[in-house]
């Protein structure tokens, strides 16, 4: 799949938000201001 931007404040949980590389996440789609970005992601 194509890459997206994502911000830390779009990770689900509690506590201190950070993903590890190569972490599996779901997540939606919106519109950001500079294109499609990462939302609601959630940890798998």
């Amino acid at each position: 799949g194509e890459d997206l931007f994502a911000h830390f404040s779009e990770i689900s949980g509690s506590g201190f938000k950070s993903l590890k590389e190569g972490q599996r996440v779901e997540f939606e789609i919106k519109q950001g201001p500079k294109g499609q970005q990462a939302s609601t992601i959630k940890p798998l």
